[in-house]
């Protein structure tokens, strides 16, 4: 039994000097998924819904179930469509989700995270996965390496915990990753979460090269300084999946796809969508996919709780910054406020004593709630990461 799957990244930020030719490149992704090549398709940055409800439309005749997950002030950005019945849904808001300062990069408003829905194909029990982990901005100094990590350790552990025997025979997991294959990232999704790489199974496939979807020379999106760092672009598009005992999985063939449009001079979008068609089987005689050793997994938790040592570091400098900002803002503002200025300055003083109270404000919301929900959110992932690591170490010990 034949299933095909599909995961693209849209790029549907909803400004036009942000995201070029969004709606032709809408009205294009929907045309071509409209064919029904596809038995079940992830989509990630479809933040408009507008646009969700034009791709609904158009694809809707071949693939008539879909479901968008809504989060955070803008949207997640994740949606799907099946022809599958959807069963069930549930999207899980990751802890930690970038900065709110950062407006500009747009995540902590998104509020990423990962959404799952239950699926039946004939007998088969399926458990979808679609994400979009927090973007890599810069590439000499991520900031956002931390969130990342904690971001990977959170949606491995939810994936294993809500994909047992009991409730699933096959699970499938599909999006934007932000990591590359060797990064630590990818690691612990793939190691904890027990998953297979559907580009490295695969029996076949149609695309040169090595699976790479993003910041490709080729395409026209893509800026200057990330070919300086990844001259042949990058693979952070996933399809992964397990498949439980009693049900059997190959990967007949993965491709990257969705490059430039027919009859046009410019692609879908500024990444590459990911194609895989699996086969799948219920066998009695199949014990489901080899677990990934407990000492592999170790390694890949040790390190993380490194990264997350760092964050935490990096919060408590930053828990610094904002009470000297704070406690100077106040302190001008009793200077400012007290001084006699000549007639005619009265605006300009007004208008510095504006700034220094906005900035106050700015510094006490970042230093007493934004900043402490970070430092939280760190440290519950490191005491989660903790509490797993023991655990680890018992089965290594027992086995």
């Amino acid at each position: 039994m034949l299933l095909k799957v599909l995961t693209l990244n849209c790029w549907g930020v909803p400004v036009a000097v942000a995201c070029k030719l969004r709606n032709e490149r809408m009205n294009a992704i929907g045309d071509e998924l409209s064919k029904g090549e596809y038995d079940i398709i992830l989509c990630q940055e479809i933040w408009d819904k507008a646009d969700y409800e034009l791709l609904k439309t158009k694809i809707s005749q071949s693939l008539k179930y879909s479901h968008y997950f809504y989060s955070g002030a803008i949207g997640s950005g994740l949606c799907l469509f099946s022809k599958l019945p959807i069963l069930e849904s549930f999207y899980h808001n990751f802890t930690l989700n970038g900065y709110a300062h950062k407006i500009h990069h747009g995540d902590w408003f998104g509020g990423k995270g990962l959404g799952m829905c239950r699926l039946m194909y004939n007998d088969i029990r399926i458990n979808l996965y679609c994400t979009h982990l927090h973007a890599e901005y810069d590439m000499d100094d991520d900031e956002y390496a931390a969130h990342r990590v904690s971001q990977a350790f959170e949606m491995s552990q939810f994936i294993k915990l809500t994909s047992s025997p009991d409730n699933c025979d096959l699970v499938i997991v599909g999006g934007d990753f932000n990591v590359k294959p060797e990064s630590l990232g990818f690691q612990i999704i793939q190691n904890n979460g027990q998953l297979l790489d559907s580009w490295i199974t695969k029996k076949s496939t149609k695309s040169p090269g090595n699976g790479n979807t993003c910041d490709l020379p080729s395409n026209p999106f893509t800026g200057k300084k990330a070919l300086k760092f990844d001259p042949e672009g990058k693979r952070i598009d996933y399809i992964l999946y397990r498949c439980n005992k009693g049900t059997s999985v190959t990967v007949e063939e993965c491709n990257v796809t969705m490059g430039t449009i027919p009859d046009r001079k410019y692609p879908y979008t500024d990444h590459e969508g990911v194609a895989a068609i699996f086969n799948v089987e219920k066998t009695e005689s199949s014990n489901g996919t080899e677990a990934i050793r407990a000492n592999t997994i170790e390694g890949n938790v040790n390190t993380c709780l490194t990264a997350i040592e760092k964050g935490l570091k990096k919060a408590s400098s930053d828990c610094t910054f904002y009470t000297i900002l704070a406690v100077m803002s106040v302190f001008l503002l009793y200077i400012i406020s007290s001084l006699e200025v000549p007639y005619g300055l009265g605006l300009v003083r007004g208008f510095v004593l504006v700034i220094l109270t906005l900035t106050f404000g700015y510094a006490f919301w970042s230093r007493l709630i934004l900043n402490k929900m970070e430092e939280n959110g760190l440290i519950n992932s490191q005491k989660d990461m903790e509490n797993y690591l023991l655990l680890l170490q018992t089965e290594m010990k027992t086995s």
